[in-house]
């Protein structure tokens, strides 16, 4: 399968370049680009991986200000497997009826533990990420997308760290149908 990785380059969730490191996959360069670029590297691959900060109004471009994956970016996602990886990106799955694996809110940070009222050290929160982002560089490319979440749901989770409790619940899938 084609994989376009959008990635905007951002220390804080360098722990998901886990997922893709060292496969096949072109990652988008999200420096120096103009939607069209954005979209043409789009249009040309089959699955489309998007993480890194963002909101239910899409994937910041904390490069270039505002966001790289929006509302306008809806149509050329639409036939494509998507795997959103951000905060409050169920939103914007649900919302425009993309298809894929996708997190809600996730904690990746220790002020978006404290915001939920969960007291781990950024040890703990470091692990949860290396955890997530680990297993699913390693099964991303073996399994279906339906069977990968079910591997994450059952795999991602440590009854004695909240913070992945409280992520493990806010990763879901959406089968959809994608045109042919």
């Amino acid at each position: 399968m084609k994989t376009l990785v959008i990635h905007p380059n951002d220390p804080t969730t360098d722990f998901l370049k886990k997922i893709y490191e060292g496969k096949d996959y072109t990652v988008f360069d999200c420096y120096n680009y103009t939607n069209d670029d954005l979209i043409n590297a789009i249009i040309s691959h089959d699955r489309i991986i998007m993480c890194g900060h963002g909101s239910s109004d899409g994937l910041f471009d904390i490069n270039n200000g505002g966001f790289i994956i929006d509302n306008s970016i809806v149509p050329y996602l639409q036939t494509k497997e998507c795997i959103c990886i951000w905060c409050n990106a169920d939103v914007f799955v649900e919302d425009y009826g993309l298809t894929g694996l996708y997190t809600g809110m996730f904690i990746s940070e220790v002020e978006e533990a404290y915001l939920f009222q969960i007291n781990e050290s950024m040890n703990d929160i470091d692990f949860s990420n290396n955890v997530f982002s680990g297993l699913l560089g390693t099964i991303i490319d073996k399994y279906e997308l339906s069977e990968v979440f079910d591997i994450l749901k059952k795999c991602y989770y440590d009854k004695e760290n909240d913070v992945m409790i409280f992520n493990n619940e806010r990763i879901f899938y959406e089968a959809g149908q994608l045109p042919v």
